[in-house]
């Protein structure tokens, strides 16, 4: 007779119950739904098929399978769902312990998740293979320092004969590192797959297409897809035809009027706010690690010293005007209404009590809110940055969440407006004219006064470049501006240096901040005297010069 046990429903042996409730494909425990038990009839013994467990986790594999092949295994699911778990990351050292209806959730924002380099696989790309494994939030950082030479500023890909071999490359999109990956899957089908280092939610807050153009680019079709997958799941998701863009050079061929070669373009963005609300819903966004900076993280330190105010607390810091949360300086008129320093420039008369609006200031309510902890104005879409007043609007002006007008809109009257890591791809499709190599000569006509406006990408960073004349003082100013920097926080510095052209030696260089990019002018530009550039002015007029941009 079998051991006597004291305790109903006892797990004996937990080891044991693990190895049987394995997933044949991923190698996890069998607690994700829905659960299959297929059979593969083309195994070396016809007479004895080989029987698979999958979890729901690995579902598109199944498409492998004949229907009748499939077993959904229902007692096993009403079984395991009564049973808790650890995390597939424990190894690694997660320590959660999750209930049925929470694992998926849980596993697909895990921070313990460990991850291969993409160019660990040799047998997908021809590539020297990397042999590093490490920490998700580690994986960036390796690929920015060990595979400098993948990273593109453009994603572009050309299918040209001979057909290419599979190849992935790496861009920036704002301040998030993707991975373009093509690769060829029968003879004139390629899989075309866009990854992003971040859980499954944040994958679905992008979007990409791909742009094939005839060789004299007169002709193209636009491929789009509705999201981007998780990098972590890379082999299984060339396998999964949900997850990629197919691309039959065959029949792009033909709608390109027989073209010789194909040349393609991926464009990648970030969703706007209404769709990234549908994405997340209104639960917690803390899972968004993309739209929480390193910056943002030390903030919530300042917050722990501030007065913790519920929402109904902070709605009596609402401006009637606008309704978001005012910050000083608070404006107040002769009743006692308090107005926000923006829409006391838009109104004449208190809207509560129709007094006159003067420049009084209800400094006893400024006072307050240095106590008080605000959220960002987006945290409805997934922003988690939470400070005091003296910090959150700085925040806010660069919060990757925030809308950002067109960069160029006061040089060519574009309205476009969009998140602020969409912001490159715009440039891209639209002013394409203007976007300059950083350490490239550059020529300036010094007889032409008039402005010329230019962008420069660098490490995933927007900056604009103003060059111009002027009539009254002869000189020329030159202004570097970064998209997304604070005021007052200088992250980069530029390098001017203008050419010698006459031989004899000559020498000009100066490095100077980047500003803040704003749509008010260039107060703080270089000003040149021509009479410094006019040794370097060639006989036809122009002046050479080059620029680089320096992380500080």
């Amino acid at each position: 007779m079998g051991e006597l046990v004291d305790e109903e429903f006892k797990v004996l042996n937990k080891d044991s119950l693990q190895l049987a409730c394995t997933c044949h494909n991923c190698n996890k425990l069998l607690n994700v739904e829905p659960i299959y038990l297929v059979t593969d009839s083309k195994s070396d013994n016809p007479n004895i098929p080989l029987l698979a467990q999958i979890c729901g986790r690995c579902k598109h594999v199944l498409k492998k399978y004949p229907q009748d092949n499939q077993l959904r295994q229902y007692a096993y699911e009403n079984l395991a769902r009564f049973l808790t778990y650890p995390c597939s990351n424990k190894k690694s050292g997660c320590t959660a312990v999750l209930n049925w209806d929470n694992i998926l959730d849980h596993e697909i924002v895990c921070e313990f998740q460990m991850v291969l380099c993409p160019l660990n696989h040799d047998d997908i790309f021809s590539v020297d293979k990397c042999t590093w494994k490490g920490n998700v939030r580690c994986l960036n950082e390796h690929i920015e320092r060990t595979h400098k030479e993948h990273i593109v500023t453009a994603a572009c890909y050309n299918w040209t004969p001979p057909k290419p071999e599979n190849s992935i490359l790496f861009t920036h999109v704002g301040c998030h590192l993707v991975t373009v990956v093509v690769m060829l899957e029968s003879k004139d089908t390629y899989y075309c797959l866009v990854m992003i280092n971040g859980n499954d939610v944040e994958s679905q807050c992008f979007r990409y297409q791909l742009e094939l153009f005839d060789e004299t680019r007169e002709h193209s079709i636009i491929l789009r897809k509705a999201r981007l997958e998780p990098l972590g799941c890379m082999v299984d998701n060339l396998k999964n035809p949900d997850a990629v863009l197919e691309v039959d050079i065959r029949k792009i061929q033909e709608m390109l009027k027989n073209t010789k070669s194909i040349h393609g373009r991926f464009g990648i963005v970030k969703k706007n706010k209404k769709e990234i609300m549908q994405v997340v819903g209104k639960k917690d966004h803390s899972f968004l690690n993309g739209c929480i900076t390193q910056k943002d993280k030390e903030a919530d330190l300042e917050v722990n010293n501030a007065l913790q105010l519920d929402d109904t607390m902070l709605q009596e810091l609402e401006c009637p005007i606008c309704n978001e949360y005012m910050v000083p300086p608070i404006f107040i008129c002769a009743t006692g209404h308090s107005i926000c320093s923006d829409c006391k420039h838009k109104i004449q008369q208190c809207p509560n009590c129709r007094s006159p609006l003067s420049n009084a200031r209800n400094f006893t309510l400024e006072k307050l809110t240095t106590k008080v902890a605000y959220p960002c104005r987006n945290r409805e879409i997934g922003c988690s940055f939470i400070s005091t007043s003296t910090k959150i609007r700085s925040h806010e002006l660069g919060c990757e969440l925030s809308e950002t007008s067109c960069i160029m809109g006061p040089t060519t009257k574009c309205s476009y407006k969009c998140l602020r890591p969409s912001m490159y791809s715009h440039i891209v499709e639209q002013h394409s004219s203007m976007l300059l190599e950083i350490n490239t000569v550059q020529k300036r006509n010094v007889v032409d006064k008039r402005e010329g406006v230019y962008v420069f990408y660098v490490g995933g960073e927007l900056f604009r470049f103003n060059i111009k004349g002027s009539e009254q003082a002869p000189s020329y100013r030159f202004c570097m501006s970064h998209l997304g920097m604070v005021e007052g926080e200088h992250k980069y510095c530029y390098n001017l240096q203008i050419l010698d052209q006459s031989n004899l030696g000559l020498h000009f260089s100066i490095t100077q901040p980047c500003q803040c990019l704003t749509n008010r002018g260039n107060p703080n530009a270089l000003t040149v005297p021509y009479d410094m550039l006019r040794p370097f002015v060639g006989e036809t007029s122009y002046f050479n010069y080059k620029i680089n941009i320096i992380k500080v």
